[in-house]
């Protein structure tokens, strides 16, 4: 149909987006920078439902990201492999014995 939106079609003002995703490329996370402009939160802190994801600027030392950061040791997932991971685990995870 003319007209039509192409399937996988985001518009992102990001740099690094396309507006139209490449099929079999994995992309980094941006965070729905989208949202962030217009003052929200990205959509994945919105919906866990366990609330278990926290998002803000590192670089406001009194803000929540940065002093769980500072009370917390974090971790990155393949730092070592230079991917420059921009999320921080800053608690381990062992699943609940099952008796």
């Amino acid at each position: 149909m003319a007209g039509a939106i192409p399937p996988g079609r985001n518009k992102y003002d990001h740099p690094d987006y396309l507006s139209v995703r490449n099929k079999g490329i994995v992309e980094k996370c941006i965070f729905c920078e989208h949202r962030v402009k217009q003052g929200e939160q990205p959509n994945c802190v919105v919906v866990c439902p366990a609330k278990a994801r926290i998002f803000g600027d590192l670089n406001d030392a009194a803000g929540e990201p940065a002093n769980l950061l500072k009370k917390y040791k974090p971790m990155r997932l393949q730092e070592e492999k230079k991917t420059r991971p921009n999320v921080a685990y800053i608690r381990s995870f062992r699943p609940a014995s099952v008796s």
